[in-house]
């Protein structure tokens, strides 16, 4: 659907689609849906594929998905409409709420750090054992079941810290779940029912929920699909229960998540509803440290980019096993991005980091090297063979390691080996052993003509079948 839009406005979105189905056909996405705003006022929504593939339902924009870490805007804007109204503090020590032991009585482990990902724990994904669980896929008998089987698992873990609060960046799931626990300590309500009355409902969110009965009894809802190794594509339903709600539980919509950030883009307000004042808007937005990519920075639930392209970009990915997001903005032009998929093996950020920059007059390949690096990848991966088939050698992707299979003639052994790109332009690699002096090198060729792929490896040639 395209509102109001003009023939170079169509012509581009055009273009657009053409590269998503182009992409979803390469990587194998079953389903994805998008949604664009600029100046505040939707002009695109779409739903590419199927929310179901056994039954070849189609997705669209109203389609539910689990949209992974966006969740933690969520929690974030949680606790800071909460301090906002008194009800905490930003500096408030954790262990004010809940029974949390790490950290110093000299120097506390503070909401801030947790809001930041600056606590100094170390990742420790206690979140990652329960949605195992869920999925059928873990082998773990670590108690993670409750709140008080997650404190404990937290609480034991004294010596796992990798700096003093502020001061180093660690991405940590369970700390935001433990914001939840603030929230409902602060307001002696649920999380996912402080969320539902003070967030979703104000912006007409009235579809999105934390919970699975919810979500299976809606109609529109995307089956998520689980890639294993050996390539079969398995149905699985969200991951999600209370316990990890605050980090990454919430099922939503493209549609549903256009409210929210025209609400943003509008300083806090939705069609009257005051969500939060702009200078509360102003201090999630604010970068506190620096990331482990270059270039962006965290603020409150929010990656912060001050240079794309000449813009403020801020946004978060999501993954959940199963289904992923990505919601990007740039305030400064009320522009923005939303993209949900039912799979996770392939980051929709690429995606929407890639339309964001045509809809700003940046040329493609300039905007997201990335996407033309895994259009190569994905060129690579097949089956090769040497002359007449004697030696054979296997390439696949493998959350985003390229890897190579190979048996040698004589041997019963099939060896696994990771193949390293050291010149994208040259497709230049090397394969990397204990000792870098027996590290061997070779280098890929690709006929643009033909589509002939052929890798040459130390002494031999093999053809890409």
């Amino acid at each position: 659907m395209i509102n109001k839009g003009d023939c170079m406005r169509k012509k581009t979105f055009e273009m657009l689609e053409r590269m998503i189905v182009e992409i979803m056909q390469e990587v194998n996405i079953p389903g994805m849906s998008i949604g664009i705003i600029i100046n505040e006022e939707i002009v695109y929504t779409r739903g590419f594929g199927a929310r179901n593939l056994e039954l070849n339902l189609p997705m669209t924009p109203n389609t539910l998905f689990g949209i992974g870490s966006i969740s933690k805007m969520f929690t974030a804007l949680a606790i800071n409409q909460l301090a906002e109204k008194g009800k905490l503090n930003l500096q408030d020590p954790i262990n004010k709420y809940i029974n949390f032991n790490l950290g110093t009585r000299k120097d506390p482990i503070q909401i801030h750090h947790f809001l930041t990902h600056s606590s100094g724990i170390n990742a420790l994904e206690g979140n990652f054992i329960a949605a195992e669980r869920l999925l059928g896929v873990s082998d773990s008998f670590i108690p993670m079941s409750s709140t008080e089987d997650l404190l404990t698992f937290l609480n034991g873990a004294h010596f796992e810290k990798s700096g003093d609060p502020g001061k180093v960046y660690i991405y940590n799931n369970d700390m935001y779940d433990c914001l939840g626990l603030i929230v409902e300590k602060a307001t002696g309500l649920r999380f996912i029912d402080y969320v539902k009355k003070e967030i979703l409902i104000p912006l007409k969110m009235k579809r999105s929920t934390y919970t699975i009965e919810d979500f299976k009894r809606d109609e529109d809802i995307s089956t998520g699909y689980l890639f294993e190794e050996n390539g079969k594509i398995v149905p699985k339903d969200p991951p999600i229960a209370d316990l990890q709600a605050p980090a990454g539980g919430l099922l939503s919509s493209v549609n549903d998540l256009l409210n929210y950030m025209i609400a943003l883009l509008n300083g806090g307000n939705f069609n009257g509803n005051k969500l939060l004042d702009p200078s509360t808007l102003k201090r999630i937005w604010t970068p506190y440290i620096q990331t482990d990519e270059k270039g962006k920075e965290y603020g409150y639930g929010w990656m912060i980019e001050k240079d794309f392209f000449g813009h403020r970009l801020v946004s978060h990915g999501g993954n959940l096993f199963i289904s992923s997001g990505y919601l990007g903005m740039i305030p400064e032009l009320k522009m923005g991005i939303v993209i949900g998929q039912n799979c996770a093996h392939f980051s929709p950020e690429m995606i929407g980091r890639s339309i964001l920059a045509i809809l700003l007059g940046i040329d493609l390949k300039q905007a997201v090297p990335l996407l033309e690096i895994q259009k190569k990848l994905t060129t690579l991966i097949g089956h090769y063979e040497t002359y007449k088939g004697v030696m054979k050698l296997d390439v696949s992707l493998e959350n985003g390691i390229l890897t190579g299979k190979i048996k040698y003639p004589g041997s019963p052994n099939i060896i696994t080996f990771p193949v390293v790109i050291d010149n994208m332009e040259e497709m230049n690699f090397f394969i990397p052993f204990a000792v870098p002096e027996l590290q061997m090198k070779g280098q890929i060729f690709i006929n643009e003509d033909t589509g002939a792929v052929n890798l040459k490896v130390n002494r031999w040639v093999f053809h890409k079948r």
